[in-house]
């Protein structure tokens, strides 16, 4: 019988496991499955907290599962029929401008405009800002197919202030990283490739005739359904609740590990055996972020927009990153009478942040939003949660480090790494990379 280890009880270790076990099942060739994971609860940055009728997430609280990897995990776990949509009647988010929150403007991409109409009528730039984003067709396509920054191409393309009002607020709520070192090869590589397909992001837009965006869905009960299904559908592995840090004993006790931990902490697993990739893996960083949900009487609270939640651009210099309305995003979350607010501070523009006390953060999400939705009054109750170091951030060069990453890993054939450090920061993402490591890893066996 075939041993092997899976390090960490994120979405990825998890998907890793129930993978293993799958292929075990249909080959015939039995495997013995380890789960080292330090923390009696297992999921990671899925972590919802359920208590009093209330549903709130601590960290991600939406998926797009549609994406293959996703769509196939709940099929498997029996959960498609538990998918809730956001709540129609407040589809779409506000942006802070000039310390107004207006809606989302219609006819854009991310941060590109689809036509000049669209731009214009966004109500974000200036008449400036407009003019040179409007001669965005125009700008020659860049000749060299050498990554670089995110902010570099959105300002060498549309000009600072869609970097500052648009790219930089939107892609914080996806990545928490500051745009100056995101990759666009990494992060939105299907804007370079209009680029150089097109030699226009607009033109590349409008050859593409539109197409419906993909749709952000939660679970019925929150995100955590789907690692308690997890958890049940792998409640014969053994589990082990220590931090692994010596790859070497891994050897003596296994034939195989997935890796579906944090690149540093990777890194200090493999380093005596594969040095030279673990100076690899420590070259991918990581961001924190804290998440901060006050609740409020109803009565307490003035009227509030008719969105999801709103983003927060760095340039406004405001002390959050973005806010979601819990009960106006998915339904069945909060009781009558309650609101929910969370709150998003520190990210890759403000570490400082992240890294202070439950109280400061507490007060900083109250000052936010007095300032931007005129509540006043003290919160019922309040939850704080750490998102420490989970956060990876693609840097310029991020898809070339991955490639060499993944080429000495499979070269070891003893380690396979998964996470959201390497291919994708969503769960689905985080579910293919698992499930891929999993077959890597028996296929070498």
């Amino acid at each position: 019988m075939r041993r092997i280890a899976v390090i960490g009880g994120g979405i990825s270790g998890l998907a890793a496991a129930l993978r293993l076990r799958d292929l075990s099942n249909e080959r015939g060739g039995p495997v013995a499955i380890t789960l080292y994971e330090p923390r009696e609860r297992l999921g990671g940055c899925i972590q919802t907290w359920r208590e009093d009728g209330l549903v709130l997430e601590a960290g991600a609280d939406s998926l797009l599962a549609e994406k293959p990897a996703a769509a196939r995990m709940l099929q498997r776990l029996r959960l498609t029929d538990e998918l809730v949509p956001i709540r129609p009647e407040y589809r779409g988010a506000r942006i802070l401008r000039g310390g107004r929150l207006r809606p989302l403007p219609e006819g854009f991409r991310f941060f590109s405009p689809r036509s000049t109409a669209a731009l214009i009528g966004s109500g974000l730039f200036s008449p400036p800002g407009m003019a040179r984003a409007a001669l965005e067709p125009l700008i020659p396509p860049r000749k060299s197919g050498d990554d670089e920054s995110l902010a570099s191409f959105v300002r060498r393309r549309f000009g600072r202030e869609v970097l500052d009002r648009l790219a930089q607020p939107l892609l914080a709520g996806i990545y928490s990283a500051d745009p100056e070192r995101l990759s666009i090869q990494a992060a939105l590589p299907q804007f370079a490739q209009m680029e150089r397909t097109y030699g226009s992001v607009m033109r590349g837009l409008s050859a593409q005739n539109g197409g419906a965006p993909p749709r952000l869905m939660s679970l019925r009960g929150g995100l955590s359904r789907l690692v308690e299904a997890l958890e049940r559908e792998l409640s014969g592995i053994e589990r082990i609740r220590e931090t692994v840090t010596d790859g070497v004993s891994l050897r003596l006790l296994y034939d195989g590990v997935v890796c579906a931990v944090p690149a540093y902490a990777a890194a200090k697993i493999v380093a005596a055996e594969q040095p030279q990739l673990a100076l690899l893996l420590e070259r991918i960083g990581y961001n924190s972020i804290a998440t901060v949900t006050l609740l409020y009487r109803a009565s307490e609270v003035p009227a509030l927009p008719p969105a999801q939640g709103f983003i927060v651009p760095f340039a406004e210099k405001r002390r959050i990153v973005a806010a979601t309305i819990v009960g106006q995003k998915y339904a069945e979350r909060v009781p009558e009478g309650i609101v929910a607010l969370r709150a998003f501070i520190g990210g890759g523009l403000q570490p400082e942040l992240a890294a202070l006390g439950d109280e400061e953060l507490i007060g900083i999400a109250r000052a936010e939003f007095k300032g931007l939705l005129g509540i006043a009054a003290a919160p019922a109750r309040t939850y704080v949660a750490h998102m420490t170091r989970v956060l990876p951030e693609y840097g310029v060069g991020h898809g070339a480090l991955v490639d060499e990453i993944e080429r000495l890993a499979c070269a070891g054939g003893f380690f396979a790494l998964a996470g959201a450090a390497y291919r994708g920061v969503g769960i689905p993402d985080c579910i293919a990379s698992g499930e891929v490591a999993a077959e890597r890893l028996l296929g070498t066996m």
